[in-house]
């Protein structure tokens, strides 16, 4: 049912860590926002398809919430990893991977290319703040930082449920 479709990878690099990235970013790039960072747009002839993964690292209720927010959002989104993603956001990554000589040697080599966003978890080397425009820190200590605030609306139900319950 769709002609154009823009691939999102959202690649986390550990299980389930910050689950509340992938729906802020889906949030953001679904956002018609045009005074977005160039980074976050998408072409707006087409319709993203969202991929969280890889499918091992993704927890059955991780899963279930997507496939709820999948119902809400302007695209679906799937568990597991695409073919040839228009834009890959790895989530949440440490900058000790960073370095030509780290572990991570790719993402190094994938610095400031445009079919990649990096989301660090904890402060990082200089060169990553002067030098790396595709890295965003998960705090606002940083010129270039997100701060992960939307949730799915079934989260959000079930959060405040709980909540009364616990209360009464």
């Amino acid at each position: 049912p769709y002609k154009n479709v823009t691939t999102v990878y959202l690649e986390t690099a550990w299980v389930n860590l910050h689950s509340e990235i992938f729906y802020s970013l889906i949030h953001e790039i679904c956002s018609c926002s045009q005074n977005k960072e160039s980074p976050w747009k998408i072409n707006t002839d087409t319709t993203p398809h969202f991929y969280v993964g890889p499918s091992e690292m993704i927890t059955n209720g991780l899963e279930k919430v997507l496939r709820e927010y999948s119902t809400t959002t302007c695209g679906p989104i799937f568990v597991g990893t695409p073919n040839s993603p228009h834009l890959t956001i790895v989530t949440t990554s440490y900058p000790s991977k960073f370095g030509p000589r780290g572990p991570k040697k790719k993402f190094f080599d994938r610095i400031n290319n445009p079919r990649y966003i990096f989301i660090c978890h904890e402060e990082g080397p200089p060169f990553l703040e002067a030098n790396a425009a595709n890295v965003y820190f998960l705090t606002p200590l940083h010129r270039r930082y997100i701060i992960p605030s939307f949730f799915p609306p079934s989260v959000v139900r079930g959060r405040s449920k709980s909540l009364r319950e616990r209360r009464q």
